[in-house]
């Protein structure tokens, strides 16, 4: 079953593929392809439970004497106003580990969600943890809506026999390594989260931006290779799997740099499952993306490319028009 998205991106700039041939003669052209079962990867592992988040991720506690609840050393009970994240952008708002509405915290810690009832101050606790499966990224709240990242290591694999040394061997491989959860719950009531959103992208978390209700997520994954096939990034929304067609997807000139897939997704946090048109969605293949910035109506991608003709490096500045969940690529620069 395929999903009709609400903003999938035109092209005016980037060019499309035609077919899988042109696919793999682009690829091949001066850019690696993660083959599963090579020794170096270009995924960083975590065992378990070993989270990514920077460390003061950690500094949230509960005294047991007092039972008043501590934030960076800190109690709430002195704290009598509160900040938003800094942002680059007023009104364009950016994840983070802890978020507050002046009345709850809201704290990604290892793998686990947990919101706090900050005010007043001493009536503080702990309201409820939500435990997930992968290494948390980040979050935003939204009112009544609380959006969730995380990486999730997929233990999917395809059975195979390769040669290795002039042996053969039979392995276990795993395709797309890595996928990115984005989680929406409905937290009216704090102590019992609903979820609300369900959304699986393949690849690694990049980065987001949160305009009005619409959240934008970039998560990158480089191309992957099977039975000489590129495998293309799929979309689960829900029950829903989305296979994007090739024909959808846009690509920048050839360099001499290595490409990677950046799948860009805009969800609206306040429509159901149920809804297609809460999910819009846009693949593209580029120079590795460094940067990211956001304004109220584009999304900004810079990519560094290396040129061999020149022995120099040029970066590319990618624009990417928004509107309510719709997008349009608009100009490189």
């Amino acid at each position: 079953m395929s999903l009709e998205a609400s903003g999938t991106i035109e092209s005016t700039g980037l060019h499309r593929f035609t077919s899988y041939d042109e696919l793999k003669e682009f690829i091949g052209a001066g850019n690696s392809v993660w083959l599963p079962y090579y020794r170096w990867s270009p995924y960083w592992y975590y065992p378990p439970g070993i989270g990514i988040n920077p460390p003061f991720c950690s500094s949230w506690d509960l005294d047991a004497d007092t039972g008043s609840v501590q934030v960076f050393g800190e109690s709430l009970e002195t704290v009598t106003d509160f900040s938003q994240t800094n942002v680059q952008v007023e009104g364009i708002d950016e994840a983070d580990i802890v978020k507050t509405d002046g009345k709850y915290i809201y704290i990604a810690k290892q793998n686990r969600i947990i919101i706090v009832e900050a005010h007043p101050a001493e009536e503080a606790r702990v309201l409820c943890e939500l435990e997930l499966e992968g290494d948390l990224q980040s979050l935003y709240i939204s009112e009544d809506r609380l959006v969730v990242f995380e990486n999730v290591f997929c233990d999917k694999t395809w059975e195979a026999t390769i040669e290795e040394d002039n042996l053969e061997v039979e392995m276990a491989i795993p395709l797309h390594p890595y996928k990115t959860s984005v989680k929406v719950y409905d937290v009216t009531d704090r102590q019992e989260p609903i979820l609300d959103h369900d959304v699986m992208v393949d690849g690694m978390y990049w980065n987001s931006r949160m305009v009005d209700n619409y959240v934008y997520v970039v998560v990158k994954e480089p191309p992957c290779s099977w039975e000489e096939e590129i495998l293309l990034p799929k979309i689960r929304f829900g029950d829903t799997l989305l296979e994007v067609p090739l024909t959808e997807v846009l690509h920048a000139e050839k360099s001499d740099s290595s490409y990677q897939f950046a799948t860009i997704v805009a969800l609206d946090v306040n429509k159901g499952l149920e809804d297609t048109q809460a999910l819009g969605y846009g693949i593209f293949l580029l120079e590795s993306s460094t940067n990211m910035y956001v304004s109220p109506e584009d999304i900004y991608l810079t990519c560094a490319g290396y040129e061999s003709d020149s022995n120099s490096w040029k970066t590319n500045v990618h624009r990417i028009h928004i509107d309510d969940g719709e997008m349009k690529y608009e100009a490189t620069g």
